[in-house]
């Protein structure tokens, strides 16, 4: 953490990474951080693979950029990454960059930058910048609050999943006291469903199959088409079919290109679904996994992960 700090302090230009498809922990983290670097007079861009979705677009941010220049920066971070391919089209320039800082959570990753702080006890990457920003001495006013807020609960599932410990109860309680606008995050984050969204869900729930309490849902990319949507913004659906009283463990595949599938996965407490996602060189958390473009179509995949599950039953189940 020292080295990077120190990194940090001596960088008048930054430019900040996520990963591709950012979830609410990686943008929440990258706005406070972007915020965070203002205060201390630093030249700060956002580099983003393409626009986000406007549930993750908690403040308005100048310096959001889809280009990376490499001789504008001092130092180039990445956040919330827990591997090089999913910087996407930034990996080859971000890993030839000779400054490079990466800090993250994710229990399975391989190292992304040169220099590397990685906590695989944090609940998110929000929780160690909070960390972070206290010993940078950074104000934390109320834009920084519910950033972090809003990479708080979206990688604690609202504070249901298993990486929910009192430290994060506390940093909550923190930020509130900061500030943190929680009106916004909910509503942003879970109040916020397009109409492209709900028709997506309900094509989810018409392929919904429920077997051996797990429940799994295959999404083509005609599935797609009706309902007028992304693969990232399809990504939340499946929480729905976590909720269900029979279902330990719910998957959802999405075919984003012919024969190329990407797979998410949630479960209950004490049944561990990284495990799946890793041997199909995907990662993530106990209870939230996933992986990305695996050669396959829907029909092949589904059975191969079902086919894993029954092979596995005592790594996968936890509890």
């Amino acid at each position: 953490m020292k080295k990077i700090i120190q990194k940090i302090k001596t960088a008048k230009s930054i430019g900040l990474f996520v990963h591709t498809k950012p979830d609410p922990d990686a943008i929440g983290s990258v706005f406070a951080l972007y915020f965070a670097l203002k205060q201390k007079n630093k030249k700060v861009d956002i580099i983003l693979e393409e626009k986000l979705p406007s549930n993750l677009q908690f403040f308005e941010i100048e310096n959001i950029i889809y280009k990376l220049e490499k001789t504008k920066y001092d130092l180039l971070v990445a956040l919330d990454c827990g591997s090089k391919k999913l910087l996407s089209k930034y990996t080859n320039a971000f890993s030839s960059f000779e400054n490079t800082v990466a800090i993250d959570h994710h229990r399975t990753r391989e190292a992304v930058a040169k220099l590397e702080f990685v906590n695989a006890e944090a609940s998110s990457t929000a929780e160690i910048l909070f960390c972070l920003l206290k010993v940078l001495k950074t104000k934390i006013d109320k834009q920084i609050a519910t950033c972090l807020y809003a990479g708080l609960v979206g990688d604690t599932g609202r504070f249901l999943h298993d990486n929910t410990t009192a430290k994060v109860f506390d940093i909550a309680s923190n930020l509130l006291k900061f500030g943190s606008d929680i009106n916004l995050v909910n509503t942003k984050l879970f109040r916020s469903d397009s109409t492209q969204k709900v028709k997506l869900l309900k094509a989810m729930l018409n392929n919904l199959e429920i077997k051996n309490r797990i429940a799994i849902s295959c999404l083509s990319l005609e599935d797609y088409k009706k309902a007028d949507c992304s693969v990232s913004q399809g990504y939340e659906s499946i929480n729905t079919l976590q909720t269900m009283e029979e279902v330990d463990i719910a998957i959802v595949l999405s075919e984003i290109k012919p024969n190329i599938t990407n797979a998410s996965f949630r479960s209950k407490q004490g049944f561990n679904v990284s495990v799946i996602a890793q041997n199909f060189g995907g990662g993530g958390h106990t209870q939230a996994s996933g992986f990305k473009e695996v050669a396959g179509n829907l029909k092949d995949i589904k059975t191969q992960i079902l086919d894993f599950i029954k092979k596995h039953k005592k790594e996968i189940k936890i509890g």
